[in-house]
């Protein structure tokens, strides 16, 4: 069976177990499918964070350097180095805290070759 529903937590545990690194969760579930009996197994995704407004990157565009993270938009047909501050991460994107602004051309594509200032086509 590979039923989905959405469901909110009833209880979490405060401690994680220093053997698995697991920790218990209650979620009430109504059985409005008659499939659902006990001791049954499920899978959860949990949703710990959400945030809408969010600007939100690959993880592999985000370079490094001495002076901290960057990414590089297009601005008037040239490459403009931004500097980021990186939020959370998961499955392969970031959110960006600060730096990029909606609307800003994010180059997402041949950005390891670029150079602050260059002459860019798209």
């Amino acid at each position: 069976m590979h039923d989905s529903m959405k469901a909110k937590i009833s209880y979490a545990a405060k401690v994680i177990s220093p053997l698995n690194r697991t920790f218990t969760v209650t979620v009430d579930l109504i059985n409005c499918m008659k499939d659902l009996h006990p001791n049954m197994i499920a899978i959860l995704k949990i949703i710990d964070y959400v945030n809408p407004k969010a600007i939100v990157v690959p993880v592999s565009a985000i370079q490094r350097a001495e002076e901290g993270d960057f990414v590089f938009i297009a601005q008037n047909g040239k490459a403009k180095k931004i500097r980021v501050k990186v939020g959370k991460t998961y499955n392969g994107s970031a959110e960006i805290i600060s730096g990029l602004n909606e609307g800003d051309k994010f180059i997402s594509k041949g950005y390891q070759e670029l150079n602050d200032g260059e002459e860019i086509k798209f």
